[in-house]
């Protein structure tokens, strides 16, 4: 391998390493009270050594939220088993997604806390902005592609993808203020059944005593 794509490769990796200090320090401290040393000493160099590959904390909150999006966006390249329904498909993806969460809950949590960090510049709005859009378009095409009109009642998929979104997005906030003893995955069913039968329909959750 050319010494310059091995180089590539490090910093790459060094990257990924520092990004994933980065979130469990803004996990811990919340992203004002985290510093560049925080992550340093998380990642194991020096506050120096970090602005080699990272100018400051908002462009590695920004890279995470990206790394984040484009982990979101491969769940949908996965591959399905055969024979299943539109709506066996789309909990299954949904479970795979919220999974994911779960399974990079420190990260997710360390992007909440830019808000309260006050990253509300319009270059942070722009950026939140625009990963939202690409999760939206990637939900969206896959709808598309594997939903019939009558699967989603006619409408048209880009609103039912910010329908259902929304939907996750709602439980996502109740999840990250519970904390880590509520798991994500659990509530895939919940948020399909609101999301095709409405707060009527569908089945109900068990009352206490109850099988």
């Amino acid at each position: 391998m050319p010494i310059a794509k091995r180089r590539q490769r490090e910093i790459s990796r060094i990257r990924a390493d520092i990004l994933e200090a980065a979130a469990r320090a803004f996990a811990r401290a919340g992203f004002r009270r985290a510093t560049m040393q925080d992550i340093a000493r998380e990642a194991g160099y020096t506050a120096a050594s970090l602005y080699t590959y990272f100018r400051s904390k908002k462009e590695i909150s920004e890279q995470l939220a990206r790394a984040l999006t484009a982990e979101y966006v491969r769940t949908f390249a996965e591959p399905l088993p055969a024979g299943l329904t539109f709506d066996q498909k789309l909990e299954m993806v949904v479970a795979r997604q919220l999974e994911m969460a779960d399974r990079r809950r420190d990260v997710f949590v360390s992007l909440f806390t830019l808000q309260e960090g006050g990253a509300s510049d319009d270059c942070s709005r722009r950026s939140f902005h625009r990963n939202f859009e690409e999760r939206i378009g990637s939900l969206t095409d896959w709808l598309r592609q594997h939903a019939a009109a009558e699967d989603i009642g006619g409408h048209d998929p880009d609103l039912v993808a910010r329908f259902l979104v929304g939907f996750a997005f709602a439980l996502l906030h109740r999840w990250i203020s519970v904390g880590p003893r509520e798991r994500l995955v659990d509530r895939a069913r919940l948020i399909l059944d609101f999301f095709f039968n409405g707060v009527r329909g569908g089945s109900k959750a068990p009352r206490k005593g109850e099988p």
